[in-house]
């Protein structure tokens, strides 16, 4: 039987099956990898046809495709979990492996949600358009339309020689980030970003493809993973680590990373092992100060201190004086408070107490209920039906969430779920409360989630003397010490040197709170009358 269809190589009206395209010339035989679909597959009552397979991911396979109606290419996603299924029949179903049915079928309901969704909004700047969703086969295929330019990978080894500047580059990103932004704000992380992933059309902006489910991004899930060494963020090494928006911005901030430097970013395993990311002024000093470090923020390992959203990263990128007042909220943590040692001793003291207490009641009751006639008696297959395996909560307050992360026995048995809070008691990055609280029992068939609160750190900061210092060597030890500033210019009759901080609107040694936004006075050019006034005193 034939089929009336448009040729995937040309657009050409054809009827499949057929040999040879008469319009292009180009073989129609199917030449699909075994356990893919034919060329020339219809989907959708014949909507859409089924072209060159492209490539495959844990998650399913990528085609070219047709759209026979609008004549337009197309690319297809299939879902066709590698780890989750067995094959596929001879009339085209997906056959889920014995035993992983139900999981199939869960990740093949966030599969349809994501692509529905992304249907949904867009068309939007700097996102590849989502057309249709598509059930048939025991599985679902996301339709995309088809961005016919290059990747940025390659827009970057065409323009090797002549690379852009720092902002023509944050520039030429803008749309991805916006595009972003777009996700975020319909609860979407994108989780891929990276050269490979961006496209740049021939005749718009930049966008972003590579879109996938949650578990295809993180490592230790029930899919076979794929991330992007330099580009993937440390909290998808682990299914046990927290994801957010900032997960995205660690991405975007390896991407610009890579425009401005020419380097990829140190991968995560690396990092974790000791090895340093250079600055990108390092590799690159044509790199302004400021977006260097925006730059360096948004890739910095620890989530907390990591710039949280890329509506925070796009400003900074654009603005300088932005850019300071962010960094300073993002500033480096780990830096340990001065006289916190004696009220943690006592805190954690106290938590033990609280442990032993909990300990001794509970070894009371069971001694009481030990011993109570009425006690129903149950038989071996009684209690080997009802036993429940579980396990008790360690006692995490006191500890530094650095610690707890690197335990193997922790993240094997718990999930992990963070909040922050100010402590003028605790160092920055020690757990204040926990819950479940330690003692708790807990069933091990699936990891609890323990809550844990994280000193964010005492509320207030001193003042530094910043006064006489350059601009560059102020703004750095502001960032340092964890300050956010803004940055003005002003007059200079000739009282100070040009380019160095005049005054600022707090004294050496004050003390503030940590949210305060300190302005810094730079002094401009000297004017034409100190000048003059100058000349005429030599």
């Amino acid at each position: 039987m034939s089929i009336q269809s448009l040729c995937p190589f040309c657009l050409g009206e054809i009827e499949l099956p057929r040999q040879q395209c008469p319009f292009c010339g180009k073989d129609l035989e199917n030449h699909n990898p075994t356990g893919a679909l034919a060329l020339g597959t219809q989907l959708a009552q014949g909507r859409y046809t089924i072209g060159e397979y492209v490539s495959a991911d844990g998650e399913g396979l990528l085609y070219r495709g047709v759209d026979n109606q609008a004549a337009v290419f197309l690319t297809i996603k299939e879902y066709f979990p590698v780890t989750l299924s067995s094959g596929r029949t001879r009339t085209g179903n997906i056959q889920p492996k014995a035993g992983s049915e139900v999981l199939f079928k869960t990740i093949r309901m966030d599969f349809e949600d994501l692509y529905t969704t992304l249907q949904k909004i867009t068309p939007a700047t700097g996102l590849v358009n989502v057309v249709d969703v598509v059930e048939a086969n025991n599985t679902v295929y996301a339709v995309m339309e088809s961005a016919r330019g290059v990747t940025l990978t390659r827009y970057m080894e065409l323009h090797a020689k002549k690379p852009l500047s720092a902002r023509e580059n944050a520039e030429l990103l803008r749309p991805v980030m916006e595009g972003v932004a777009y996700l975020h704000k319909h609860g979407i992380m994108h989780r891929g970003i990276c050269p490979d992933n961006i496209l740049l059309p021939i005749d718009g902006g930049a966008c972003l493809t590579g879109y996938a489910t949650q578990g295809l991004r993180t490592a230790g899930g029930e899919l076979r993973p794929k991330l992007y060494s330099g580009y993937s963020a440390p909290e998808q090494y682990s299914a046990n680590e927290f994801e957010g928006f900032f997960t995205d911005v660690y991405a975007l901030a390896a991407v610009l990373y890579r425009m401005t430097t020419g380097k990829v970013p140190v991968p995560v395993p690396q990092r974790e092992t000791g090895e340093e990311l250079p600055e990108p002024n390092f590799l690159n000093p044509s790199i302004p100060l400021y977006i260097s470090k925006v730059i360096s923020c948004g890739l910095r390992m620890n989530t907390q201190s990591r710039m949280q959203t890329v509506e925070e990263f796009m400003a900074a990128l654009s603005d300088q004086s932005e850019a300071n007042a962010m960094l300073g909220k993002s500033a480096k943590k780990g830096k340990r408070p001065k006289g916190s040692g004696s009220a943690g001793r006592l805190l954690t003291l106290f938590a033990v107490l609280m442990v032993v207490f909990a300990i001794l009641l509970f070894w009371i009751l069971l001694k009481v209920s030990g011993g109570t006639p009425s006690e129903p008696v149950s038989t071996p297959e009684q209690t080997a039906q009802t036993e429940v395996q579980s396990v008790r909560v360690p006692n995490f307050v006191g500890m530094k969430y650095s610690e707890v992360r690197a335990n193997e026995d922790y993240l094997a048995s718990f999930r992990f779920a963070i909040t922050e809070a100010y402590s003028d008691a605790q160092e920055e990055g020690t757990i204040l409360m926990q819950d479940p609280v330690a003692g708790s029992e807990v069933e091990t068939e699936t990891k609890a989630v323990i809550r844990l609160t994280i000193s964010k750190g005492t509320t207030q900061i001193t003042m530094p003397d910043i006064l006489g210092y350059s601009q560059a060597d102020a703004e750095q030890l502001l960032i340092e010490s964890g300050i956010s500033f803004r940055v003005v210019e002003v007059e200079n009759n000739g009282e100070y040197a040009q380019g160095c901080v005049a005054y600022c609107d707090k004294e050496p040694g004050d003390t503030f709170d940590k949210e305060t936004t300190v302005t810094v006075y730079i002094a401009g050019a000297r004017t034409q009358e100190s000048q003059d006034s100058g000349d005429s005193q030599e």
